[in-house]
């Protein structure tokens, strides 16, 4: 009876496990789909723009933007590709299906980086099609299209009559391309051997995949397929630095990212001083300031022409730009500096206060998981949201560089102790202290993982409450929902990182009581209530706004990027802020100087060319550190 019973015991219990079974089979199923969307996003790629790369070719979609032609049936089966299955090589051009793809990595060579000096260097003719609508006689319809990756040459010819056999000259770029015969990789060390050619400039893209809304990521693509695949450099995975070390004694460089990304390349520049390398910017950071000040526009749109940029930058003439040098001699609980500073260097502003704040938060916000994928402009948005953080009393946190490798840099958070940490910085856009510093510093952890990328030497410092803002917008763009944001999401979250310092200043009231200024070694300046000060290099701030220009010109000097002298701004909130976007107000304008001190005394928000940190009791000494060889454009688009 007992064996019975267990059997229809069972019979009742086998529709439970064939739930479970199926269940198990669907778990097993969702989870694996969870781990490849997840994966796509933290990888950067979005998903109708996948990247495959394998150890020849580097894949694309040909849905792409794209600048060189390529083939809409497939080179191994022949197939005519539909967009979503369709796949390019955006260094050779050669066309593949997702099946076939494989198989051409093992039959068909990519670009070459180096070749041996020994040997002629030939055309790279790639099949890109059939010329059909170019034939009249019908006895011609088998003409193909064969084009070149090198010299960007097409020519039509029957496969029986097909030379492949001829040396390529590079044609069309050939004053800026670095001919592989030129280039020597032993051990993975680089080496560039220069052409005699006295016009011969090599033009250098540097590329951040993780600036403002991931838009490096398409700048990479379009110039491998008319460079060297050497010349085109992923930041994120190769150093600045390290490319540096094999640049020639001329080149020109394209900066592909936001103020940071500049700021990145100038400082590793600086280390060799005997070269010329005079940089460009292409915007695709959020505010851009340094590429407003310069003519180079705001931002990149969505059709952009690799192109109509090499152009732009072979035209463009050379600027000097003022790079300053920012010491910070941090406190410690006993009241002493500390004997060795944190050195920074700024080309576009510093600032202490509510803007670096809202940066602040901004910066936080966007290290999150969905912000991969996201735009300059909904880093505005994660301002707003970043900007409800506050900070612990008397917390002490700095981003500082990391080496991870030996082409690696990330940033870590270091907690200041007893003993007191200090720093040197460079600054040649502005600076700032207070809630502006605030909100950029919020927004940039909220777009940071646990491990981040770094603070690099930027172009601004600022003190108050501008500083506020940024280091509330630096926090908030690290949040999850920020990796698949849009440019137009990040102004958006910019913005009301700073609404919401309206209501809380993030500590920035009362800033005047807290800070010391001394311009040129004279007596304190006399201060006005504040919550930011600003010390400005250049003629944007704030994306875009000009804020020494605001008001009778005749009251104050004119400004000027590369006269040695600072404009020294005070904010008042970040109310103040949003009237002076609109144009509605004007802000304390102090006076001009080549060199300024400030005592601080407690814990406020601080930024440097939208770098933002809290910043505890420190000495900060601002001085000038020479200048930085940068491109202005014949034409602005701003």
């Amino acid at each position: 009876m007992d064996q019975l019973s267990n059997m229809v015991d069972s019979l009742f219990h086998l529709n439970d496990v064939i739930f479970n079974y199926y269940f198990i089979i669907g778990g097993t199923f969702l989870s694996y789909l969870t781990y490849k969307i997840f994966h796509s996003l933290l990888s950067g790629n979005p998903f109708m723009k996948t990247t495959y790369k394998t150890r020849g070719h580097t894949w694309r979609s040909i849905q792409c933007n794209k600048s060189i032609p390529y083939s809409i049936y497939c080179t191994i089966c022949g197939k005519l590709m539909l967009p979503v299955v369709g796949l390019f090589c955006e260094c050779c051009a050669i066309s593949a299906c997702k099946d076939c793809h494989h198989a051409i990595d093992k039959k068909y060579k990519c670009k070459s980086v180096s070749w041996p000096v020994d040997k002629v260097f030939y055309h790279h003719w790639v099949n890109v099609g059939v010329a059909r609508n170019e034939i009249t006689d019908l006895s011609e319809e088998c003409l193909k299209r064969y084009f070149c990756c090198w010299c960007q040459r097409t020519k039509l010819c029957h496969d029986s009559a097909f030379n492949d056999a001829e040396p390529c000259d590079f044609q069309k770029y050939r004053k800026i391309i670095i001919p592989p015969p030129c280039v020597t990789v032993e051990k993975g060390v680089v080496t560039v051997k220069p052409l005699p050619d006295p016009d011969w400039e090599p033009l250098i893209i540097f590329a951040n995949r993780k600036s403002g809304g991931n838009q490096s990521d398409e700048v990479l693509s379009l110039f491998r397929g008319l460079l060297n695949p050497i010349q085109v450099v992923d930041m994120n995975a190769t150093s600045p630095e390290s490319v540096v070390r094999w640049l020639p004694a001329r080149a020109r460089a394209l900066a592909a990212g936001g103020d940071g990304t500049v700021a990145w390349l100038l400082q590793a520049l600086s280390a060799r001083p005997t070269i010329t390398v005079p940089v460009g910017i292409l915007p695709t950071g959020t505010g851009n300031d340094l590429s407003r000040a310069l003519g180079w526009g705001a931002g990149c749109g969505c059709d952009l022409s690799a192109h109509a940029t090499i152009q732009r930058v072979l035209s463009a003439s050379t600027q000097l730009v003022d790079r300053w040098k920012i010491s910070i001699f941090s406190r410690g609980r006993l009241g002493g500096l500390a004997r060795a500073p944190r050195v920074l260097y700024a080309h576009n502003y510093c600032s202490v206060g509510v803007d670096a704040q809202v940066a602040l938060d901004f910066h936080r916000a966007r290290a999150q998981l969905l912000y991969r994928c996201a735009s300059r402009t909904i880093n505005y948005r994660g301002c707003g949201r970043a900007g409800r953080a506050r900070l612990p009393p008397g917390e002490g946190t700095a981003v500082v560089p990391v080496r991870l490798k030996d082409h690696q840099l990330c940033e870590c958070n270091v907690r200041w102790d007893e003993f007191g940490f200090s720093r040197v910085l460079y600054a040649h856009n502005y600076c700032s202290v207070g809630v502006d510093a605030q909100v950029a510093l919020d927004f940039h952890r909220a777009t940071q993982h646990s491990c981040c990328t770094g603070i690099r030497p930027g172009l601004s410092t600022i003190v108050g409450v501008d500083a506020q803002v940024a280091l509330n917008f630096h926090r908030e763009r690290a949040q999850l929902l920020y990796r698949c944001a849009s440019r137009t999401v990040s102004y958006i979250a910019y913005g009301l990182l700073g609404a919401t310092r309206a209501f809380d200043d993030g500590g920035c009231e009362g800033l005047e009581r807290r800070l010391s200024v001394r311009l040129d070694g004279r007596e304190p300046l006399p201060l006005p209530p504040l919550q930011a000060l600003v010390l400005l290099n250049i003629p944007s701030w704030g994306a875009g706004v000009d804020l020494w220009s605001m008001g009778d010109e005749n009251e104050v000097g004119e400004q000027s990027i590369s006269d040695g002298k600072l404009e020294v701004v005070g904010i008042s909130s970040s109310i103040h802020i949003a009237r002076l976007q609109c144009g509605l107000a004007e802000p304390y304008r102090f006076a001009q100087a080549s060199r300024v001190t400030m005592e601080l005394s407690g814990s406020i928000a601080m930024q440097v060319d939208g770098e933002p940190w809290m910043q505890g009791a420190a000495r900060i000494s601002v001085e000038p550190a020479g200048q930085s060889l940068l491109l202005k454009p014949a034409s602005s688009e701003i």
